[in-house]
């Protein structure tokens, strides 16, 4: 903010307009006027003008890197955000990956308790059949309970190796435990 006061004189001659109305540009006469009546007019501060000026500087330059600051920060807190949400994803594939172990485990050993219970069973049953005790038909019935508990206790170990393998893949240890190095594909 700036404020001025100054006092100008007026020399040279004075032109008379009708009706003292310069905007009619009727003139109706001159006054001859001297340079140095400016300047007695100048100090005696004949004509009083105030001046106020009022600057304003907005650096552009400020708002538009203000913007890409902004910018900036919103792309920061976002790719923190995914990374969070990749992290939250990882966890929740180990820590199904290891639900899924635990119980595949539990079923290998409950089928495998079951396929030697129908063993056993079997083995009693033609002992039996060689005695007279038994016939064919149970012999027989034993041994599709032997089929299918073994069926079973097959398809729990091969689910369990499935466990095994995604949790691996989730942990990222399955190239590592499978010996397997992927340096050479990118030395080309």
């Amino acid at each position: 903010l700036r404020a001025s006061y100054w006092s100008p004189g007026i020399s040279g001659n004075q032109i008379l307009y009708q009706g003292n109305n310069p905007l009619t540009n009727i003139i109706i006469g001159t006054i001859p006027g001297d340079s140095i009546d400016a300047l007695k007019q100048a100090f005696d501060f004949s004509y009083r003008n105030w001046s106020v000026d009022l600057t304003l500087s907005i650096p552009v330059n400020a708002l538009f890197g203000r913007a890409q600051l902004a910018r900036a920060k919103l792309g920061l807190d976002q790719a923190k955000l995914r990374l969070e949400y990749q992290e939250q994803q990882v966890f929740l594939e180990i820590r199904n990956a290891v639900r899924s172990l635990e119980t595949h485990y539990r079923r290998v050993v409950a089928y495998r308790a079951a396929r030697e219970l129908a063993e056993e069973t079997l083995a009693g049953e033609e002992k039996k059949l060689q005695v007279g005790f038994s016939t064919n038909y149970q012999v027989l019935q034993y041994q599709r309970d032997l089929a299918n508990a073994s069926s079973q206790e097959l398809r729990a170990m091969i689910d369990y190796n499935l466990s095994l393998a995604a949790l691996d893949r989730a942990t990222g240890t399955i190239l590592q435990k499978n010996n397997i190095q992927t340096t050479a594909l990118y030395d080309d």
